[in-house]
């Protein structure tokens, strides 16, 4: 075999290995990039959950304050959601500021567990506020039907006495 055949072979081959090397380079770069912003577009994405879970809260408060039972305004202050909210966003916040100083560090794998813990968030967000706006179903069928009851009653004189407590 001459000899340039050789020299063109073992130029091939490096150019190869370079041509596999940068390929994997852009590929994990890439990867990293849609890992960070699938990361910031979770984040978002919990951060709009949470002031929506706020909102609906605060009305649901107000809703159950114009209730006229001791045990309903005993009640109403357990939704107010103003300290679990702030809590809640300056975890989110301290993971933005995470990744904003260890984006260029930190493993893909862990960026990809963030995103996760993120998407869980928000899954358990919404199953509760699901399980809420249930709650708040309920509690309007129930206050329809005394307020009914409340009406026969008085049309055959009778009175009827909310309870004080909430069980």
């Amino acid at each position: 075999m001459p000899s340039w055949t050789l020299w063109l072979m073992i130029g091939l081959a490096l150019i190869s290995a370079i041509s596999l090397a940068l390929v994997w380079h852009v590929q994990r770069s890439l990867a990293r990039e849609r890992a960070i912003k699938s990361f910031l577009d979770a984040a978002d994405g919990l951060e709009r959950d949470l002031y929506d879970c706020k909102r609906r809260m605060q009305e649901l408060q107000q809703w159950v304050a114009g209730i006229p039972s001791e045990g309903t305004r005993q009640v109403s202050h357990l939704l107010n959601a103003d300290v679990s909210v702030a809590n809640a966003l300056k975890l989110v916040l301290s993971r933005r500021i995470w990744l904003r100083d260890q984006h260029d560090s930190v493993p893909l794998a862990e960026l990809k567990a963030a995103e996760e813990n993120l998407a869980n968030s928000r899954l358990t967000l919404a199953e509760n506020m699901s399980k809420l706006e249930g709650m708040r179903d309920e509690l309007e069928r129930a206050t329809g039907q005394l307020e009914t009851a409340n009406k026969v009653a008085e049309s055959k004189g009778v009175l009827i006495q909310p309870s004080h407590t909430i069980h």
